[in-house]
């Protein structure tokens, strides 16, 4: 008896399309460590468990991947949309002024760290800023009356005391408003004479606060006991000077005497009241003045330029 033929096992391959059919060799291979030629494995197969079939996913075919039921179960990672394409008749200008000050700034910064002619006119250009700050002198003494005039002659010292305590919460946010408004103003690139102007008139406002009277004058006080920025602002303003600058700003006299004594006076006074929002003014009188020499009385500003009106 002749046995049969043996029968031809016909091979199925979709090339790479992603049939699913168990039978393909181009999306199926067995737990015997080999693939069909021209596959690999990559981030979109399925976990191969021993004896079981792993699905070959292909480039370009569907987002999912099938179970072995056919049927799809894992997404697989989507692949990165196209960059945006950039008209280019828009030009540089344009782009640029729609992007963000920080964002051009990095970019800035970048190059500046590789690219010798870049680094040249970032300096150049600070260089013809700084000339031109240096060249100015903002006179900040208007905030000085301000904040004069909203303790003693605005509408939030009418009232009875009650009324003032309501209103000093107001009064203290104004001050606040032109002490900030005088250190967004001044910067290190700015001239000495702005930084002289600011620190006097910030020495003006201090007086100010701690000659005020009445039940406004006094909440508004009690706000200073923990409100640093005034400090803040000086210090800052001095850090910025150099130490000639700083002595000389300390030497600077008028008719009430230098800046340093005065200043001083302010330390002190503020101490008596226990303000520490103020001991950063400490830290600016020990820039400012130079060696402290004894003074009399007499050298000390007089009644009524503590208790009148700080105009000058």
């Amino acid at each position: 008896m002749s046995r049969p033929g043996k029968r031809i096992r016909q091979e199925i391959d979709c090339d790479g399309t992603g049939c699913g059919n168990a039978e393909c060799i181009s999306c199926y291979s067995y737990a015997s460590n080999t693939r069909p030629a021209g596959t690999y494995l990559s981030h979109n197969v399925a976990p191969m468990t021993l004896g079981q079939p792993t699905l070959y996913v292909p480039p370009g075919s569907s987002g999912y991947i099938a179970s072995h039921s056919g049927r799809p179960s894992l997404p697989a990672h989507p692949a990165p949309p196209p960059p945006t394409a950039v008209n280019p008749a828009l030009g540089y200008d344009y782009m640029i002024s729609r992007l963000d000050n920080d964002t051009v700034r990095l970019i800035l910064a970048s190059l500046a760290s590789v690219s010798p002619s870049v680094q040249t006119a970032v300096i150049s250009s600070y260089q013809q800023k700084v000339q031109m700050m240096q060249a100015r002198v903002i006179d900040f003494d208007t905030y000085s009356k301000t904040a004069w005039h909203i303790l003693n002659t605005s509408g939030y010292t009418e009232g009875s005391g009650s009324e003032q305590f309501e209103a000093s919460f107001d009064a203290r946010a104004d001050i606040v408003e032109c002490i900030n408004d005088i250190g967004k103003e001044t910067h290190a690139e700015s001239s000495y004479g702005t930084k002289l102007s600011a620190l006097e008139t910030l020495r003006k406002i201090a007086k100010t606060i701690l000659l005020a009277d009445d039940t406004l004058g006094s909440e508004v006080r009690k706000e200073f006991q923990h409100e640093t920025c005034l400090a803040d602002v000086m210090e800052r303003i001095v850090g910025s000077m150099t130490p000639e600058e700083q002595r000389r700003a300390g030497a600077n006299t008028d008719a009430k005497g230098s800046l340093a004594t005065k200043l001083r006076w302010v330390c002190d006074e503020a101490e008596s009241y226990c303000l520490e929002g103020f001991d950063g003014l400490r830290h600016v009188l020990s820039r400012i003045e130079g060696p402290r020499e004894p003074v009399s009385g007499h050298d000390r500003e007089t009644q009524w330029e503590l208790r009148g009106p700080i105009l000058a």
